[in-house]
């Protein structure tokens, strides 16, 4: 048993990742998976976008879900739970909003092309 670093709460050793030392020795991260995902996470968010834990946390719950088909969880492929993608500029970094994995994917499709969009509004529309 060890106690996270995070959490503070006592947990078995397998929930915990291995840490290999330049020396070859084997460690325990002191935070626990999930409390060490969440650290990964709010780093990446900071350095990548300069954006809290809380600020993406209060953009989702402004935004009602995913910015596009407000979906409110984020099941991909086989079910499993990932944060919203951050949708940003990527000529000037400007974060734009929360999106889905499918809504992510469909606006990287497009080329982020707002005419491309409209073209395929206007076609979807003909077809009906």
């Amino acid at each position: 048993m060890k106690v996270c670093s995070v959490c503070g709460v006592s947990k078995e050793l397998t929930e915990y990742y291995d840490q290999v030392r330049p020396s070859g020795r084997v460690n325990k991260h002191g935070a626990c998976k999930p409390c060490y995902k969440d650290k990964v996470r709010a780093a990446r968010l900071l350095a990548r976008y300069n954006l809290t834990m809380d600020e993406y946390d209060t953009m989702l719950i402004e935004q009602g879900g995913c910015a596009i088909c407000k979906t409110q969880t984020n099941a991909y492929g086989g079910g499993n739970n990932r944060m919203f993608a951050v949708d940003h500029d990527h000529s000037t970094g400007k974060v734009r909003g929360l999106l889905c994995q499918t809504c992510n994917r469909m606006i990287g499709l497009a080329r982020d092309s707002s005419e491309i969009l409209r073209r395929a509004v206007s076609y979807l529309e003909i077809q009906r």
